[in-house]
């Protein structure tokens, strides 16, 4: 024992430095500008609620249905740190560190420090070095992943528990939370949940099979009885499911067709669309080529610490994971965080099947390739990033400072979620943007009542329509009628309740009128 501690120790230290080398590298080439609209969407929503007088309502109702995503912007939001784009990637990272962190501990559960760190090593590399924009920005999927890999980190460790079912509750309620990260990673959440309740069964233990249960549900309970308290059941329903519907089984916001978005071609596209990983994506697949074979011809539990069922529950994992990646039809390089690490537990638990000799040159031979392809990241990371404030944000901005007092609310009405960044002001209504108002779908007229139902309440001193190519640069409709002006019901308000003020750079200004 006492040489196995030994041997394990500087291991554990060389773990621990990878980490503050993920940390070190991303912080050097973190870019202090806006690179995604999800990200000023994220920002905003925590400013809201940080100077909300009811802020767990607001993080609940006003955060596009992922308060958890917030959460952690808003924590800093209400200590009083102003959270910038750069600081709410370098969150992105934290939890990533944290991700690593579980990933190496799951298989500290059968391995040594050396051997857990060798399977770990993939993440660490990728994390550190894969310097793709559309990764680096801080997202719903940070936090998802997180909570999906203390999930599997979980199952793991309650396997051969006998007792002690407030356990088994305490994974409940992990699970449980998992919609209120993102309803995406639900169908993830529900294996591991499925795994654990068909190991219970089968060792009759009821006691903790209910405790599980009960944890599962109750997150969802809480927080109807919250919506509950606040009138609001059918803006829940509305929010978080039947907009996720509508959003991942219809064509409604995506023009890819349901049949084609699980072929292989689409797969394939969307695994290897991003440059910084296909070298990557190719080691992993060539280890689930050589490594599966002979797992799929021994269930012997001989040929590996870990048992036939966990590994089954991985790749399990990983397909779903795939799964939900592709279902929404929208080939968006942030979903695929969420593949990653299910796929690199997967495959690390498979190549345990492979001779001692094949595995050791496989996973040298991969370690090397996924380093050469990280070293090149480094170099070809783009040098020149966005102006910190072009022209057009310049005379906006400025505007809308001098238009709207501090402490004041504002609505914009188009997608320039920046806005509020820049200015630091919370939103007037719920969202940020207003996507899913000007979007034709099944929900919009329910959108629209209930954009002029926030406006009402919250009565924001300054509206601005920046359904312009210079303020909206993203999701702006080809028509050109996506104005305010075009929505009866919306017009009708504002030409009540505002009065036009400026025109700056396109954007209309309005102010309330005194009423």
């Amino acid at each position: 024992m006492i040489n196995s501690m030994t041997t394990d120790t500087p291991w554990n230290w060389a773990f621990i430095g990878s980490l503050f080398m993920v940390i070190g590298v991303r912080w050097y080439f973190q870019v202090p500008t806006e690179l995604d609209v999800d990200t000023s969407t994220w920002i905003s929503s925590a400013i809201s609620t940080a100077q909300s007088p009811r802020p767990w309502w607001t993080i609940l109702n006003f955060c596009d249905s992922r308060p958890l995503t917030v959460l952690p912007l808003a924590l800093v939001e209400m200590l009083g740190i102003r959270v910038t784009w750069a600081m709410a990637d370098g969150i992105g990272v934290l939890l990533w560190v944290g991700t690593l962190i579980f990933v190496f501990l799951t298989f500290r559960h059968w391995f040594s420090a050396a051997k857990s760190f060798l399977f770990t090593a993939p993440l660490v590399i990728f994390q550190a070095t894969h310097l793709w924009l559309g990764f680096m920005t801080y997202n719903s999927e940070h936090i998802c992943i997180l909570m999906l890999a203390v999930g599997f980190w979980a199952v793991v460790k309650l396997q051969n528990k006998t007792s002690h079912s407030w356990l088994f509750l305490v994974f409940g309620l992990w699970l449980g939370w998992m919609p209120f990260a993102k309803i995406q990673i639900v169908p993830m959440g529900l294996i591991l949940a499925a795994y654990a309740a068909w190991e219970l069964i089968l060792k009759s233990q009821w006691r903790s099979l209910l405790a599980l249960i009960v944890g599962g549900i109750l997150p969802l309970v809480i927080v109807n009885g919250i919506y509950y308290h606040y009138d609001h059941i059918e803006t829940f329903w509305n929010d978080y499911f039947w907009n996720y519907y509508y959003y991942s089984f219809s064509t409604v916001h995506s023009d890819l067709e349901i049949s084609t978005r699980f072929s292989p071609l689409t797969i394939g596209k969307a695994i290897f669309r991003p440059a910084s990983t296909r070298i990557f994506w190719g080691v992993q697949l060539l280890l689930i080529l050589i490594g599966g074979i002979p797992f799929l011809r021994s269930f012997k539990k001989t040929a590996s610490p870990v048992p036939p069922s966990v590994v089954w529950l991985s790749l399990v994992l990983a397909v779903v994971t795939l799964y939900a990646v592709l279902q929404a039809g929208n080939p968006f390089d942030h979903y695929l965080l969420l593949f990653y690490v299910p796929a690199v537990i997967a495959v690390s638990l498979l190549s345990l099947y492979l001779p001692a000799n094949t595995f050791r040159k496989a996973y040298i031979t991969g370690i090397l390739l996924i380093s050469l392809e990280g070293i090149k990241n480094i170099f070809f990371f783009p040098q020149t990033p966005i102006p910190t404030l072009p022209a057009t944000d310049v005379a906006i901005t400025k505007t809308i400072e001098t238009l709207c007092p501090k402490d004041e609310k504002m609505t914009i009405w188009g997608y320039a979620d920046r806005f509020f960044v820049y200015t630091h002001k919370a939103a007037g209504n719920r969202l940020p943007h207003t996507y899913w108002v000007y979007t034709e779908s099944p929900l919009q007229a329910y959108r629209q009542q209930q954009f002029i139902k926030d406006l009402e309440e919250n009565r924001p001193i300054l509206f601005l329509d920046a359904m312009v190519a210079e303020a909206t640069t993203a999701y702006l409709p080809q028509n050109g009628k996506t104005r305010y002006t075009h929505f009866p019901l919306i017009r009708a308000y504002i030409n009540q309740h505002y009065k036009l003020v400026k025109k700056v750079e396109g954007v209309w200004f309005f102010q309330r009128k005194n009423q």
